[in-house]
């Protein structure tokens, strides 16, 4: 954990010599007057510290700073998985929580798409500190029937945002069954000729192809 001040608007007419932190009261290092920054080491992940600053010249050291109490953590890991469903005209986001905290528990999340055209990733929900929610749906015109859109979903603490969880979808839905199946023709012992119409709602997605079942047994795809 990095922690940083600003000098004081007096050095009581002699050259600051040092900086003195305390952490929980006791002292913790001597920092070199040219430095108003320190990374504070030996510390446990989840603990809150009581920081204080003075400063030190040779008539002896000033009264320290106003306390800061400040949780030591790390961002969280990126949120365990993302997923997408869709209809045509909607998109449903799931994500489930961070396998670790690193030392503060998450305060919420912040779900990112790139408008469904491959641009930049932009911010569509912010749950800064509404941590029990993890379902979001956006609707026509935030996403278009047919569009591949790209969606990412990052977790907070008071350390900051996580990487992001990631998946890509296409929008739209499972298509309707075929229509007017027939058989046009017979060569007996041996095959069928079958012929259908396309269906009329394909969910907005080209039809990829067709299976072809016979008793419930898939015969060809």
């Amino acid at each position: 954990m990095t922690i940083s001040w600003n000098s004081p608007p007096s050095n009581g007419g002699f050259p600051i010599e040092s900086y003195e932190v305390y952490v929980d009261n006791t002292l913790h290092t001597s920092v070199d007057p040219s430095l108003t920054s320190l990374q504070l080491t030996g510390l446990t992940l989840g603990t809150e510290y009581k920081i204080e600053v003075a400063t030190k010249n040779k008539v002896g050291e000033a009264s320290k700073n106003t306390a800061v109490n400040l949780l030591f953590a790390n961002v969280p890991s990126a949120p365990a998985t993302l997923t997408a469903t869709s209809t045509s005209e909607q998109v449903t986001l799931a994500w489930t929580a961070p396998a670790s905290i690193n030392g503060d528990a998450v305060s919420g999340y912040m779900l990112y798409y790139d408008y469904c055209n491959g641009s930049e990733y932009e911010l569509v929900y912010n749950g800064t500190s509404v941590s029990e929610v993890y379902e979001v749906t956006l609707y026509e015109p935030d996403v278009s029937c047919g569009s591949v859109c790209n969606f990412g979903v990052a977790a907070l603490n008071v350390a900051g945002e996580s990487d992001l969880q990631e998946v890509e979808k296409r929008i739209g839905e499972v298509s309707d069954a075929p229509d007017n199946l027939i058989m046009t023709s017979i060569s007996v012992g041996t095959s069928v000729t079958l012929e259908w119409t396309a269906p009329e709602d394909t969910g907005c997605l080209p039809i990829d192809y067709y299976t072809i079942e016979r008793d419930g047994a898939d015969l060809a795809a």
